[in-house]
């Protein structure tokens, strides 16, 4: 995996492994959305986001508000 750029959370901080942001980072973001395209496997996603929000909360005391906005809000603001 040589030069090859990982954009995958580090916990209990939950930022980027490859460029250091918020998870998910920008690039994190676009990869999954370019995964999980049509409304069933988006469905999925939220899912997926949703359990690794729980944990973020945890570990971070995220409010509810936050942590949504974060972790699933903007899986909606996305074109489906």
């Amino acid at each position: 995996m040589s030069g090859k750029v990982r954009h995958t959370f580090v916990r209990p901080s939950w930022r980027c492994a490859g460029c250091g942001e918020a998870w998910p980072c920008a690039d994190r973001r676009r990869r999954l959305l370019d995964r999980y395209q049509g409304e069933a496997l988006r469905l999925d996603l939220r899912t997926m986001l949703g359990t690794w929000m729980v944990r973020a909360k945890r570990d971070l005391a995220l409010p509810e508000e936050q942590a949504e906005a974060r972790f699933i809000g903007w899986t909606y603001d996305a074109a489906a």
